[in-house]
């Protein structure tokens, strides 16, 4: 797959009291013909900052992160950083640029990335950061008409003309990015996980919160729920996972055992146990009752950043930046099927409730729809022009919506992966969540708020 068209070359990332060392960065950037995106200079008096900056890293190849004594507990900075690797967890088509402007010691979590040294302004390391800034960058832009050619087309052919949502009501806010929805209470509440490292509980009915959950030491890249017990489940960037007691808002245990930031979740069917994916490349069993690790399920080559199970419980499927789907026996553990054809990173995996059929998306703006029965992909749609970051089916497995980084959440036909909905926002789509058989509601994060859409009749 070619790398995705971005807007800038590079987003800078800085201490503000560094300033004017940074301008000095950024000019010998530009004479280099490439195109950076810089607060001072692109903020505008009136800006909605939060959104301004976390569109601008969607649109942003790089991210050069200016490290200084200045910087040091920097919640721009953090706030920056941990946006632009959800992103691309894998790096597979963005890049980190750490670059050392002082003798502050570098944070360990960057120590993974290879570093530019611009602490005496040499021209051989300025030189390495504009290399480092070009790689990977595509090498032609595509025409309007391949673009408009690319998106929409399934191997049936084009897809039909499809009816635009009306405007939205917003739910609430959180402080930073909305990156993980569910729905719970009999589809009358959705909890929302965030970046800023809390979960909300909003009434569907008024949108006011009604409960605000807080103990993570780090963001919340997903959230889940258990019909069963009624609990509900987080897992972050801190390594671990939690559970919660929604009503009366107390944690009720944190499970450790991931070696590296827990990126998915969800819940074994009938709902005493769960699944945890990590960017350690494993999937984790956990007991819900009692908070203990059971089964760690090996094989994939990458993080993993997507868990589904079947409605059953009997078996779970995980997806990778390794590009693969594997199907696991939860009883034994063992590995029994595994799904090649993604060409990029598998970010969101749905099972039919009669579990003949599986759909999965992927960072390359894909939507494939599979037939469990033979373990075979049978259709697959260019459903977006950027990554697809969530799916999720309605009840009766008729529909599936689509959210992603292009700013649309679109609902589709699961027969034909025919496009029904689209519903466009302000900016990328982390997750989206359906309700009722249909579905008839819609909900959506973008950026840090929660809106809910009407759908009506598909």
């Amino acid at each position: 797959m070619e790398p995705t068209e971005f807007t800038y070359d590079a987003f800078v990332s800085y201490a503000t009291k560094d300033a004017a060392v940074v301008q000095r960065i950024v000019n010998r950037l530009k004479d280099e013909g490439l195109r950076i995106w810089l607060a001072s200079r692109d903020l505008l008096p009136g800006d909605d900052v939060v959104r301004e900056i976390q569109d601008a890293l969607l649109q942003s190849h790089a991210l050069i992160v200016v490290l200084s004594a200045n910087g040091v507990g920097s919640e721009w900075i953090e706030l920056e950083l941990n946006t632009f690797i959800a992103l691309d967890p894998s790096g597979r088509q963005r890049r980190l640029i750490p670059v050392i402007i002082d003798d502050w010691e570098v944070p360990g979590y960057l120590l993974r990335y290879k570093r530019v040294d611009l602490r005496t302004q040499s021209d051989e390391e300025f030189s390495f950061l504009v290399l480092a800034c070009e790689a990977g960058l595509p090498k032609a832009a595509h025409s309007p008409a391949d673009e408009a050619k690319a998106v929409g087309v399934s191997s049936k052919g084009p897809l039909p003309r499809h009816d635009s949502l009306g405007p939205s009501r917003v739910l609430g806010r959180h402080i930073h990015a909305v990156t993980s929805l569910a729905l719970l209470g009999g589809d009358t509440q959705v909890l929302s996980g965030s970046e800023d490292g809390t979960m909300r509980i909003w009434p569907l009915r008024d949108g006011a919160s009604s409960l605000a959950l807080g103990g993570h030491e780090a963001g919340i890249l997903s959230v889940a729920v258990s019909a069963k017990t009624g609990r509900i489940l987080s897992a972050s960037r801190d390594w671990t996972v939690r559970m919660w007691d929604p009503v009366a808002g107390l944690p009720l245990g944190v499970f450790r055992g991931h070696d590296d930031v827990v990126s998915a979740l969800a819940v074994l069917p009938p709902g005493h146990s769960a699944l945890s994916g990590s960017w350690d490349g494993t999937v984790q069993v956990w007991d819900i009752c009692s908070g203990t690790a059971g089964l760690a399920l090996h094989g994939h080559e990458g993080a993993v950043v997507a868990v589904a199970t079947s409605a059953d419980g009997e078996r779970a499927f995980s997806g990778s930046v390794d590009r693969t789907i594997r199907e696991w026996d939860t009883v034994t553990g063992e590995c029994i099927k595994t799904f090649v054809g993604h060409k990029t990173t598998v970010w969101s995996i749905a099972l039919t409730p009669d579990a003949k059929w599986m759909l999965s998306s992927s960072e390359d703006g894909s939507l494939k729809l599979w037939d469990l029965s033979v373990g075979k992909e049978v259709d697959t749609v260019r459903a977006h022009a950027g990554a697809v970051k969530c799916i999720s089916l309605s009840g009766d497995g008729s529909r599936v919506a689509s959210a992603s980084l292009d700013r649309t959440v679109k609902v589709w036909d699961v027969r034909n992966l025919r496009c029904l909905r689209v519903a466009e926002h302000e900016g990328g789509v982390m997750s989206v969540a359906t309700g009722g058989r249909s579905p008839e509601v819609l909900i959506s994060a973008c950026d840090c708020a929660v809106l809910k859409w009407k759908l009506g009749a598909t």
